[in-house]
């Protein structure tokens, strides 16, 4: 048995979860935000056990208490709530904006930025519409990074009425921290150690290939879990690329995949003697055509979501006369890197990018 004292109360190493968003939710750092007339419970689930109770050491804590709301609270202004990370998409971090009924949008905009690295600018999405018994309209701001920055406190400015702000910083090494103290059901956890391996795992492939130095230049990771380089090894053998046709031996293809936030990947096509080269591809219901950039050919897919590394590029084309198919998926280049001569730092990057794409296959699945 261990003694704990709310002194030690950390919200966010903890899950909080209402019963009833109609009548109020719960933000990550317990906060309760009133939403409509009625009745909820508030549940805070903590692995760490810092509630004023007794328990064992071994054992979760959770403590309830009900929430009675009679008229709701309507915000005076707009006010961040929270942020998240969203799995299985580019690397993305959600901020939460609540705002009063009635709210005036037309000039408002939001801007992110990380110190020192300039700043980019974000869309609302409105995600809830105020109505009467539900007053507070709720926007989100989404933040696209790379995996060498998800060290990076990443602060969002909104701006709004007559240049008046509200601003709200996290990390994605932060929110990860946090949530994996939270009671994460299996593919979620899995997901998230996933996405820690990759910034750990990236940051010294991405600064060696660009002379960065990790402390200085861009925040240390320095959170990790067990990564199983072997196991990546044996996945990516199905990568394997297919080539066939008349023009195929032809048609000089390489591949490349950029491992930033907008994860593109990029089919290159150098035609024997110069030829003239015509293709098109198809991923995801999406067409492409290839362009020709120098003295090459290339078709780029960008915006690759972690869960779709492994979705087939197929490719039709002629060169000189001749025709040609290729089916390619982004992974291949992981394929190209485990069977080459790269070294361990990039062999542990891309076999984190690998486990990343697989937890998120299997957290899509689950919630399916």
């Amino acid at each position: 048995m261990q003694n704990v004292s709310p002194n030690t109360i950390n919200p966010l190493a903890s899950r909080w979860t209402s019963s009833n968003t109609d009548v109020a939710y719960v933000c990550a750092d317990g906060t309760v935000v009133a939403i409509g007339e009625g009745t909820a419970t508030i549940t805070c689930t903590m692995g760490d056990a810092t509630l004023a109770c007794q328990a064992d050491q071994s054992s979760e804590v959770t403590q309830t208490c009900e929430v009675t709301v009679g008229d709701a609270v309507v915000a005076t202004e707009p006010k961040f709530t929270s942020a998240q990370l969203l799995l299985g998409e580019q690397i993305k971090m959600r901020f939460w904006l609540t705002v009063p009924t009635g709210f005036d949008d037309t000039n408002a905009s939001a801007v992110f930025s990380i110190e020192g690295k300039g700043t980019r600018t974000s869309q609302p999405i409105t995600i809830a519409e105020a109505t009467p018994d539900q007053p507070n309209s709720r926007y989100a701001f989404d933040f696209e990074l790379s995996s060498i920055e998800m060290a990076e406190p990443i602060t969002c400015t909104f701006t709004y009425g007559e240049n008046e702000t509200v601003t709200y910083s996290y990390s994605v090494k932060d929110y990860v921290e946090a949530a994996l103290d939270m009671n994460l059901a299996d593919a979620e956890k899995a997901c998230m150690k996933a996405i820690a391996n990759y910034g750990h795992y990236m940051q010294p492939y991405l600064a060696s290939a660009h002379d960065w130095t990790i402390g200085t230049d861009y925040a240390e990771m320095g959170l990790s879990y067990e990564l199983d380089a072997n196991a990546a090894r044996t996945g990516v053998q199905n990568f394997k690329p297919s080539l066939s046709g008349e023009g195929a031996s032809d048609a000089g293809v390489t591949c490349s995949l950029s491992l930033d936030s907008y994860t593109t990947f990029d089919l290159f096509f150098a035609p024997a003697g110069g030829a003239e080269l015509n293709a098109t591809a198809t991923f995801n219901n999406q067409q492409y055509t290839a362009e020709k950039v120098g003295s090459r050919y290339r078709i780029r897919v960008d915006r690759i979501k972690a869960a779709q590394l492994g979705d087939t590029v197929s490719v039709t084309g002629s060169v000189g006369g001749k025709s040609f198919t290729v089916n390619i998926e982004p992974l291949t280049y992981a394929y190209v890197v485990f069977n080459g001569t790269y070294g361990d730092v990039a062999n542990n990057a891309i076999a984190s990018l690998y486990h990343y794409y697989s937890t998120a296959k299997q957290l899509l699945a689950s919630q399916s």
